[in-house]
């Protein structure tokens, strides 16, 4: 458990010291605000292009050139003829036209100037919401320059536009007029080109938020860590708690039993004992050896319930007398069959003088039949009998059990068990750790 709690700590200190440096390694990135072009969109097939219908029957009409994640969408709201230029006598027009710019890249844009090139004999007559002015391009084609104004009619800075995506209102976009003069009835323009100072933050990186969902689920998880910790705290102490009282309680009855009979004061114990070793023997899980030990405890149980002068009747018993002490078997299982704690506690009271060839009692079963833990107890139970002295005899040598045990495989005993028993017993460190016993 404490090997676990170790590797736990392990990784979240893992997981969060490489957060930490994610964020470590977004902050120190460059986020100062650059100027540079953002848009430019030209047509290269044609001098110049037209951005409305060439006919200028519509007096409305809209086209929208994008580049970049940046588009300008051009309106023209009205258009009229203007009559004869006075130097070369060809008609011109004039037209309102509303231009809007958004955005939708993930970074803010300001300071942005627009350089609209049109074609020759265009200019602007009044404009609004933006300052501009005109110039003088290649090939006599005309230059308009739109620049970024602090305040517009409708009170609000026209020198940013935000992110699309990060806004819920208009502030993605900034919109100014014009009045423009061409000598066609559509704007023939050849190029448009947007210069602007493009700001970053650390919000506008997709990783900062990468990091910071997999920083909430970390945290949750750290504090769902903890809770179910501390939960199996409290678990591992009420187990605690209950199994002292489990064990007082079975103590309780094993010093019952042993006051029964002076012959077979510690008899229960030795047997849990041997039985533990047994199943240690044999490689049983930690949960089962110790069930085992308690299970092994209060195998004889039902004793209590045969008179003394049976018990301690130092001649042979008759065959009633028999049946009666055969009878705490019976009376054991009875007794434990409300005591539900330890799974398996009433098998080892009712079955651990059954006998392996199917001549034991009380129900005569055989082989495999015979739960283990009962067959263990069985091998253990005789080994106490035979290496501890009783009213009716002496107790047997080394090598007396030895032979009673491998007699007796098959018949009385499972071999198995017998053969770990035997290896237990031939094993000086295991034989010391049973003589300490045998009183």
């Amino acid at each position: 458990m404490k090997r676990n709690n170790k590797i736990k700590l392990i990784v979240l200190g893992v997981l969060y010291i490489s957060l930490i440096a994610g964020f470590i390694v977004l902050a120190l990135q460059d986020y100062s605000p650059v100027e540079r072009e953002i848009m430019h969109y030209t047509n290269d097939s044609a001098p110049a292009f037209e951005v409305f219908d060439p006919s200028g029957e519509s007096e409305a009409a809209e086209v929208t050139l994008a580049d970049r994640g940046m588009a300008l969408v051009i309106y023209r709201n009205q258009l009229w003829e203007q009559g004869a230029d006075r130097d070369n006598f060809k008609k011109h027009y004039g037209g309102n036209y509303e231009f809007v710019l958004k955005n939708f890249n993930d970074f803010t844009v300001s300071e942005w100037c627009l350089k609209i090139t049109c074609v020759p004999t265009t200019h602007v007559d009044s404009y609004w919401r933006a300052a501009s002015e005109s110039a003088k391009g290649e090939d006599d084609a005309v230059i308009i320059i739109v620049e970024a104004i602090k305040a517009g009619t409708e009170d609000r800075d026209q020198t940013i536009i935000h992110p699309e995506k990060e806004v819920h209102s208009d502030n993605d976009r900034v919109s100014f007029g014009m009045t423009i003069h061409s000598p066609r009835s559509s704007l023939g323009i050849k190029e448009v080109t947007l210069l602007a100072v493009t700001t970053r933050s650390i919000l506008d990186n997709t990783m900062f938020w990468v990091l910071s969902v997999l920083g909430v689920i970390l945290v949750f998880t750290t504090f769902l860590i903890i809770g179910l910790e501390i939960k199996s705290r409290q678990y591992r102490k009420q187990k605690e708690h209950d199994e002292r009282i489990i064990i007082q309680s079975i103590n309780t009855f094993v010093n019952f039993i042993d006051a029964k009979d002076p012959y077979t004061r510690g008899h229960s114990t030795r047997v849990a004992t041997y039985s533990a070793e047994l199943a240690s023997k044999m490689k049983l899980p930690e949960d089962a050896r110790r069930n085992l030990y308690y299970i092994a405890l209060m195998h004889d149980v039902g004793k209590v319930s045969i008179p003394d002068s049976i018990l301690q009747k130092p001649g042979k018993l008759t065959p009633e007398e028999r049946k009666i002490i055969e009878s705490h078997t019976t009376v054991g299982g009875q007794m434990l069959r409300e005591f539900t704690a330890i799974p398996g506690i009433v098998s080892g009271a009712l079955y651990h003088h059954e006998r392996y060839d199917g001549t034991g009692y009380p129900h005569g079963l055989s082989g495999q039949e015979i739960p283990l833990f009962a067959r263990i107890i069985c091998v253990a139970d005789s080994y106490d009998a035979m290496s501890s002295r009783r009213c009716y005899r002496s107790k047997l040598s080394y090598d007396e059990i030895v032979r009673e045990l491998k007699s007796n495989a098959g018949k009385q005993f499972d071999p198995e068990i017998v053969n770990m028993m035997v290896q237990i017993l031939e094993d000086a460190a295991a034989q010391n750790r049973l003589s300490e016993y045998n009183l």
